[in-house]
């Protein structure tokens, strides 16, 4: 389930910052260091909690039951390459504007003010990638359905035959 948020969040951050697609990634499975001296984007996720309890409602309609449960968490948004520097500071200047609240609010999620800002080469010393590191909190709903079919007509054939 985590993934799909991770997903919303690509979607959020190519709108916010008008993006390409494909210099964005979801986790840096199968990938070496060579991958990100371009402008590589990378969503990851760090921890997320539940903030509520599951909140049940039955759709009449379709005979199902949803349990929803409201989540926040913690996720990484790393920048790469030569302009990683202006696009995390302009991520982090453009998420309150107006277009990527309405981007957040389609996805399905609210990311709050970035926080923890680093520049991650003078951590860890690297002398050829530029790499800029922000952490988000992100709020998501996380929904189970169960199919519940309603009984239209009790069988009163099994009433008699007591």
């Amino acid at each position: 389930m985590e993934n799909n948020v991770l997903v919303s969040i690509a979607n959020v951050v190519k709108e916010t910052l008008s993006y390409d697609e494909s210099l964005i990634l979801i986790g840096r499975e199968n990938a070496t260091q060579e991958n990100f001296s371009n402008n590589y984007i990378v969503v990851d996720h760090l921890a997320s909690t539940p903030v509520s309890k599951p909140k049940r409602q039955y759709d009449y309609d379709n005979e199902v039951e949803k349990f929803a449960t409201t989540m926040q968490g913690t996720f990484t948004l790393e920048f790469y390459g030569a302009s990683s520097l202006i696009n995390h500071i302009n991520f982090m200047n453009l998420t309150g504007m107006q277009e990527s609240r309405w981007e957040q609010k389609q996805q399905g999620i609210v990311i709050f003010n970035a926080m923890n800002s680093n520049n991650r080469k003078m951590t860890t010393t690297s002398r050829t990638y530029e790499r800029y590191e922000v952490e988000i909190i992100v709020q998501y709903t996380i929904i189970s359905e169960v199919e519940r079919l309603r009984i239209e007509e009790i069988p009163t054939e099994f009433l008699r035959s007591l």
